[in-house]
């Protein structure tokens, strides 16, 4: 919500969280507009896993935007 409430809504995430020997691993893929990014994360339970994908994506992100014509 966080990353939404400053850069404006998104147009589609798709998270994934899966279980994995010892750990989860998420998969976090982001469409907006024409652009599309992907992180892979894993943690020891399915929240920190998620919230390490999202820390990763979340520049990837903010620099994309910054890129559209306005």
């Amino acid at each position: 919500m966080r990353i939404e409430r400053e850069l404006g809504d998104i147009d589609r995430w798709i998270v994934l969280v899966m279980p994995a020997v010892g750990c989860f691993q998420t998969t976090v893929t982001v469409h907006d507009a024409d652009y599309t990014t992907k992180a892979v994360a894993t943690g020891f339970d399915a929240a920190l896993s998620i919230w390490d994908a999202m820390c990763r994506l979340e520049q990837d992100l903010r620099e994309a935007r910054s890129r559209r014509p306005r």
